[in-house]
């Protein structure tokens, strides 16, 4: 089965830090922060009348629509071939797609995997699948895997020949909560 990234990670606000870096490979990336006490971060997998959104232009009308400006958005989570979350998605404290913990092959079931999330008190907290549970303070979750750093240390999964190395993006929690 083929996975797709199709939701988005959005926030609409002013972005708290921005900047361009490059690895030890020269690679360039991206990094984000943002404290989400102070800004809004939103999940969105479709739009108000129940279309899957599939596009950041199909993104940006829906926060337009409802006045919000959009600063930011990723693509997080997994989602099968037909749109459809691959594991954990709660979306406004809404579990739109039931925890995936079976084995199987892809990304996705890369161990260990993992679901970032965000409370109704706006922190952050990134756990592994298998020691998830459910908490009716989660107003946003997404799972997906593998996860890219286990104790500060890239998965060991990722080696230099490994078909695993891919453009990838993700999301982490840094000690003041920022995310």
């Amino acid at each position: 089965m083929k996975i797709l990234r199709i939701a988005f990670f959005v926030l609409c606000c002013s972005v708290v830090f921005s900047c361009k870096k490059k690895d030890e490979l020269g690679n360039d990336f991206v990094i984000f922060e943002v404290d989400p006490k102070i800004e809004k971060v939103s999940f969105y997998w479709k739009d108000t009348d129940g279309k899957i959104l599939k596009s950041i232009s199909r993104l940006k009308h829906k926060t337009e629509r409802k006045s919000e400006k959009l600063k930011f958005a990723m693509n997080g989570g997994m989602f099968s071939i037909n749109n459809i979350p691959k594991g954990l998605y709660i979306e406004n404290f809404k579990v739109l797609h039931p925890i995936d913990t079976l084995s199987g092959k892809g990304n996705f079931n890369l161990k260990p995997n993992g679901i970032f999330y965000l409370t109704k008190n706006n922190e952050a907290g990134i756990i592994e699948s298998k020691a998830f549970t459910h908490d009716s303070h989660i107003k946003y979750a997404t799972q997906s895997g593998p996860l890219l750093l286990i104790n500060k240390k890239i998965n060991p999964i990722f080696k230099k020949d490994s078909k695993n190395t891919n453009i990838r993006n993700g999301v982490g929690i840094l000690k003041n909560g920022n995310i």
